[in-house]
């Protein structure tokens, strides 16, 4: 996708490989606040789900959900994770920049760390308008993002590629689309054996976000 750091996702993801941020086992905290969210009759859509653990820890709680990514060898990965379970998981190749016409819409959608993937103001917003074209009228969006309050090691090689956004980027962003429902600090995981936090968020879909649009 266009506006990211990496190109190609699958190389990523080939020879039984994961990038370093990879949730291998679910992130319960964030979980937790989405979950929190969720109701019976819902439909949701991960963005992003790399190999689904998050995505199938809800499926385990019987949510309807699918699991979501750019990358069709991470969805091939996910969904032999998903039947080996015996749980219910939807798998769908998606490119949130561009999505089919036949997606649908959700319910509630959510993504941890693929919306801070995207390194411009316009991508970053065009990103906020294309998860309000997936949700329902007062859709649910949960995201996960990090934070610019993270204290780097200048010194780190790769520290010009953590993703951060300050509060300010969220909201400048978000209100035109959503009501803020809430926004948490919160941590990305310890994969990488580095802290990193994060703001967690929850916005739900203006009945007349159009007007917002315009306006803004």
């Amino acid at each position: 996708m266009q506006d990211q750091l990496i190109s190609n996702w699958d190389n990523l993801y080939q020879n039984g490989n994961n990038p370093q941020w990879e949730d291998l086992e679910p992130n319960q905290e964030f979980l937790s606040l989405v979950h929190a969210f969720i109701k019976p009759e819902m439909k949701v859509l991960e963005i992003g789900s790399g190999l689904g653990h998050n995505a199938l820890e809800l499926a385990k709680k019987e949510v309807d959900i699918t699991a979501s990514d750019v990358s069709s060898i991470a969805m091939e990965r996910c969904k032999k994770m998903a039947e080996e379970s015996g749980f219910k998981l939807g798998t769908q190749i998606l490119d949130i920049m561009s999505p089919s016409s036949d997606i649908g819409t959700y319910d509630l959608v959510f993504d941890k760390g693929c919306w801070h993937s995207f390194f411009t103001y316009e991508s970053r917003r065009k990103y906020v308008t294309q998860v309000c074209t997936l949700l329902c009228e007062g859709g649910i969006w949960v995201n996960s993002s990090g934070s610019a309050d993270n204290p780097d090691d200048p010194s780190d090689p790769h520290v010009g590629s953590y993703p951060r956004l300050t509060l300010s980027d969220i909201t400048s962003l978000v209100e035109p689309h959503f009501e803020i429902i809430q926004i948490r600090r919160g941590q990305y995981g310890n994969n990488t054996g580095k802290d990193f936090y994060t703001w967690e968020g929850v916005f739900k879909k203006r009945a007349n976000q159009a007007i917002h649009a315009t306006s803004a």
